[in-house]
């Protein structure tokens, strides 16, 4: 049996961690680079026995099969490492990402989650650990484990500290912290011989938007990972440029389980500024990377930058999704790729379509391609009836690569499935005859920002905390920027009586409520409309089209 054959009959992801461990040992597995170059290299062997001997620690400090663990730590090896630690463990991953100030959205997810520890870098500007700080003792251990009491987690009870070696100076009241990847170079702890671990087993949690910021959990077992790294496998290995982080679903490294895929990735663990474009591209042409995702708006970017002077390298193929698509995503070809996959996912469902396109006359506007290996889709109305042929509407999804419900879902929560078993997307869109999925738009108040979807309510949530704000209503508006596909998010605000609110000062306070403001999860508002009162339905509730009316009215669209 060959290597990658071997490789496709495994069912579990620490037994794939050790199969390229052994057959591949000194394979780079995950390049990292900053402005100066290369930072570190992870190689397969490396992957494998470092993430290993931290889940002998894990499981020293108490952790157990299913404990979930959230993880804070930005692009870098130690996330890698970490990720791959706490899933040898056999406890469940959790990407951590704390937008507000005072941990709100933080501590909804972790509660909803269920989570008995989180991992944090020792970097005192990370948010994460800015919130969580005051939970900490006045000395930390040298080790960076330390038992807390969260009142609003009570399940959490270990925070781990992950250091690097040139970050002690910055903090006064540590004991020695030594660097985490040194410390496991030099440990003569074993790798963690995983046990009775079962494919179907939950092995890690994605975050998705959710009604109140990033609480929608979107479990993941063994089976369903290592699945659709292969879906979207050649068989053959390439390098990967990616700019997408670690814990999300579009940064997540499948393609490496699948067949040891070098991962490209810009390493942030000091929170390092993103490149330019044409850093980026220098690190794509340096470490002669093959393939790579793309939002449209990096491919925007980087066009900007070669608009005179082509770059000498190209990527074979170039994976575009993210945001609805349009004809202007093929101005890469023959400039930054020989090809491009267009993609439609979800958090939820992972891969649904892909289309390739190699000339701009095989592209049309939202084309997505067509549904993958095993996945299936329809159409459907308001009533969940699957409606005709090129005829728009809501788009569901059955796939093997997701799934159709949310980790630790409350029974009151609303159905997220037809009776059938689809998905229900939010999405909208139709399909030809050819069977190719275009995608338009979502079918409720949810906002395209950027690579992401902003729930209004999370926003509205912030802004009505605010002083001197009695109601506030958050809605997108397309068309405000260059590339026609981003929503930008407009605020609809009353304020109090006798308040003395500018949209100036609105936009002050909604921004020092987050504890970034700077990267692309930011709900950034790009507008403020005073309103002394909203227009009302018949049922008591602002009428948001009425409103959205008066709202396009003022700006002049």
């Amino acid at each position: 049996m060959t290597s990658q054959k071997e490789a496709n009959s495994i069912q579990d992801i620490p037994s794939m961690l050790k199969h390229w461990a052994e057959v591949v040992p000194e394979k780079e597995a995950f390049v990292f680079f900053n402005e100066t170059g290369r930072t570190t290299v992870l190689t397969a062997k490396d992957v494998h026995v470092l993430a290993g001997r931290f889940a002998t620690r894990l499981r020293e400090m108490g952790f157990k099969n299913g404990d979930l663990i959230a993880n804070a730590v930005p692009n870098s090896p130690e996330r890698v490492v970490a990720d791959f630690g706490i899933i040898m463990t056999g406890c469940i991953g959790a990407n951590c990402q704390i937008m507000e100030n005072d941990g709100t959205d933080f501590y909804k997810t972790a509660n909803r989650a269920m989570a008995t520890g989180i991992i944090l870098p020792f970097i005192k500007t990370n948010p994460a650990f800015n919130v969580l700080q005051r939970f900490l003792p006045s000395n930390y251990p040298s080790t960076g484990y330390i038992d807390v009491a969260i009142p609003e987690v009570p399940s959490m009870k270990r925070i781990i500290l992950i250091d690097r070696s040139n970050n002690n100076n910055n903090n006064n009241n540590t004991q020695d912290m030594l660097p985490f990847l040194d410390s496991l170079r030099q440990s003569s702890d074993e790798v963690f011989p995983p046990q009775d671990v079962s494919p179907e087993s939950v092995v890690y949690v994605f975050g998705t938007s959710g009604t109140t910021g990033f609480s929608k959990l979107c479990p993941r077992d063994h089976r369903t990972i290592l699945a659709t790294g292969r879906i979207y496998s050649t068989g053959k290995p390439s390098r990967r440029f990616s700019t997408r982080p670690l814990g999300w679903v579009g940064g997540f490294p499948f393609q490496y389980l699948a067949d040891s895929s070098c991962n490209v990735i810009q390493d942030c663990f000091n929170e390092e500024p993103v490149l330019d474009a044409k850093q980026l591209w220098d690190v794509v042409e340096s470490e002669e990377c093959t393939a790579g995702f793309m939002l449209p708006g990096e491919i925007d970017s980087f066009l900007v930058h070669f608009k005179d002077d082509p770059p000498k390298h190209r990527l074979k193929v170039m994976i575009v999704g993210g945001q609805p698509l349009t004809k202007r995503v093929c101005n890469a070809l023959g400039v930054l790729a020989d090809c491009l996959v267009l993609t439609y996912a979800s958090t939820e469902m992972s891969g649904v379509t892909n289309g390739i396109v190699t000339s701009p006359d095989q592209m049309e506007d939202y084309l997505t391609g067509k549904p993958l290996l095993g996945v299936a889709l329809k159409i459907v109305d308001e009533n969940m009836q699957q409606v005709d042929t090129g005829k728009e509407g809501i788009i569901v999804v059955k796939s093997p690569f997701g799934s159709n419900h949310y980790y630790n879902q409350s029974p009151g929560d609303k159905p997220t499935t037809t009776a059938d078993g689809y998905f229900i997307t939010g999405d909208r869109g139709w399909v030809n005859q050819d069977g190719d999925l275009f995608v338009s738009d979502r079918n409720d108040d949810v906002i395209f920002h950027g690579s992401i979807l902003v729930y209004p309510s999370w926003p509205e949530s912030v802004l009505i905390r605010i002083s001197g704000v009695s109601e506030a209503v958050v809605m997108g508006v397309s068309g405000l920027n260059s590339n026609g596909v981003n929503d930008q998010i407009c605020a609809c605000v009353i304020p109090k009586h006798g308040s003395n609110l500018t949209r100036d000062n609105i936009i002050s306070s909604y921004n020092n409520s987050f504890a970034v403001t700077e990267n692309e999860f930011f709900p950034k508002l790009s507008f403020v409309e005073l309103f002394s009162e909203f227009p009302m339905g018949h049922t008591g509730k602002v009428n948001r089209k009425k409103l959205r009316k008066i709202l396009m009215d003022r700006i002049s669209l």
